[in-house]
């Protein structure tokens, strides 16, 4: 049995079924906070693409600040996918940022909003890149930043905490500039970073 820990975790990751349902209402709760400070203080953007984004509330927060932007969305669960497509302005894709299905240079603000913890960052940072316009901006942001404090539970259902620093470095790797890692209250992190004009 996984207990409500375990079930918490596999249904973050891939929401599934009515206990899916569930676990996107209470993520879309309890993260409005982190959501609203993680995505302070960004320029204007026309086309957003939000990586694991769930229901899309990041997506409606900030098609709220740029009404003319094109939202879209990216996500492995078919039952976040039929959340988010509720918004008539959210394109909401089935898929997995480790094989972006979206053309070279397509967006220019990329958000992964505690997704991190389910990707293979060394696939899907280069596939960040590949569709994030030249000078276009990506913003990581995540909750849990020590390695050292990840319970059991999430830990075994393949939740992967890194410091903010290495995700910064994979990013450099990736070729994406880090202009700003930022922690704020509780254990909160976001780093900014830039595609190279040339």
């Amino acid at each position: 049995m996984k207990g409500i820990g375990g079930f918490y975790a596999e249904n973050a990751s891939c929401p599934h079924g009515l206990g899916g349902r569930l676990v996107l209402s209470l993520m879309s709760m309890l993260h409005r906070p982190f959501w609203r400070w993680a995505l302070r203080s960004l320029p204007a953007a026309s086309s957003i693409l939000d990586i694991g984004g769930g229901s899309g509330g990041t997506l409606r927060i900030l098609g709220s600040r740029f009404p003319q932007a094109s939202l879209t969305l990216i996500d492995p669960s078919p039952v976040s996918i039929s959340a988010a497509g509720r918004n008539r302005r959210i394109r909401a894709v089935q898929g997995r940022c480790e094989a972006l299905p979206f053309d070279d240079e397509s967006f220019d603000l990329i958000i992964l909003l505690d997704s991190v913890y389910y990707i293979d960052i060394t696939i899907a940072f280069p596939e960040v890149l590949r569709v994030l316009k030249p000078g276009g901006m990506v913003v990581v942001g995540f909750e849990a930043t020590d390695p050292d404090a990840v319970p059991r539970w999430a830990a075994d259902n393949g939740v992967v905490v890194r410091r903010p620093e290495d995700i910064a470095k994979e990013m450099e790797g990736a070729g994406i500039d880090v202009h700003l890692v930022e922690r704020g209250q509780r254990a909160w992190a976001r780093i900014v970073g830039v595609r190279r004009m040339c």
